[in-house]
């Protein structure tokens, strides 16, 4: 038993390096997960802040974010690549991925020691919107983020530290569809409405008349 224990301890070592190291490192490109086209790249000092847009993305790299110089890529796909029965009547607005590589030891980064700030201009005007990660599986595995975010009118913005994920962003088609059936409907209520008041003008039109007559 006691031979048993110092190995027992030695493996758990080893899984807990292991966990250790891929939450740093990772050798999944995202690029084959749907997320193929790059919008945007630049590389970042050692320790430095940072700003990248692409579109209508911003990404801010706070100041300490990363101990080593890197090339972070922000990736983009098609929407509709990744609709299916998974977001059942939600429409992908946006998508987006960041591939980012450690020139020390050329391998992609899995995690950030700090999260990096995001900041989305949603097209048109959207009452609500979710957020969705895509993990890196055959085929990819879309589930709904449990990240906090912020929508402030048509602007989003979310802090991530996960890279080893995609990110869509979506929204509703049944909330859409009962906008445009209000929006349809106005003007019919527009026109029931003056039915009232043609009523009473005319009632008092046959009241006014026959106290008339009475005199």
């Amino acid at each position: 038993m006691k031979k048993i224990f110092p190995v027992f301890l030695f493996l758990s070592f080893l899984g807990m390096a292991g966990r250790t190291a891929f939450s740093q490192n990772f050798d999944i490109d995202i690029a084959g997960f749907g997320f193929s086209k790059g919008i945007a790249a630049q590389e970042v000092s050692q320790g430095n802040e940072a700003q990248i847009s692409a579109e209508s993305l911003q990404v801010k790299i706070p100041s300490g974010g990363f101990s080593y110089p890197i090339t972070f890529e922000i990736l983009q796909g098609e929407n509709d690549y990744f609709e299916d029965g998974t977001l059942g009547e939600r429409t992908v607005i946006y998508n987006f991925a960041f591939r980012v590589r450690n020139h020390q030891d050329n391998r992609l980064v899995g995690k950030f020691s700090r999260p990096v700030a995001v900041s989305l201009t949603l097209p048109g005007n959207l009452s609500q919107v979710e957020v969705w990660e895509v993990e890196l599986t055959r085929p990819p595995t879309i589930s709904q983020s449990s990240k906090p975010f912020e929508q402030t009118g048509n602007s989003l913005k979310i802090q991530i530290d996960n890279p080893s994920v995609g990110w869509l962003i979506t929204t509703s088609s049944t909330a859409s569809g009962e906008t445009e059936s209000q929006t349809t409907e106005t003007p019919g209520t527009r026109q029931i409405s003056l039915w009232p008041i043609l009523g009473i003008l005319l009632v008092g039109g046959v009241i006014f008349v026959l106290i008339k007559k009475g005199r």
